[in-house]
């Protein structure tokens, strides 16, 4: 595995910002590596913005 394909992975399990994601994508020799970890990136930020919707949802039905 190419080492910027290894530091996106280390971005992504360090939650880094997709700011950060970004930059180090824009170094990837494989472009479609660094598309993949903003794809990745993305799918947790509404992940999270879903659970946090749902809690509040259910935070105002108690």
């Amino acid at each position: 595995m190419p080492q910027t394909a290894l530091e996106l992975l280390r971005l992504l399990a360090q939650d880094a910002s997709a700011d950060r994601i970004e930059e180090q994508a824009r170094r990837a020799v494989d472009p479609e590596s660094g598309e993949l970890a903003l794809r990745i990136r993305a799918g947790i930020d509404d992940h999270r913005r879903r659970e946090a919707e749902l809690s509040a949802l259910v935070d105002t039905a108690r």
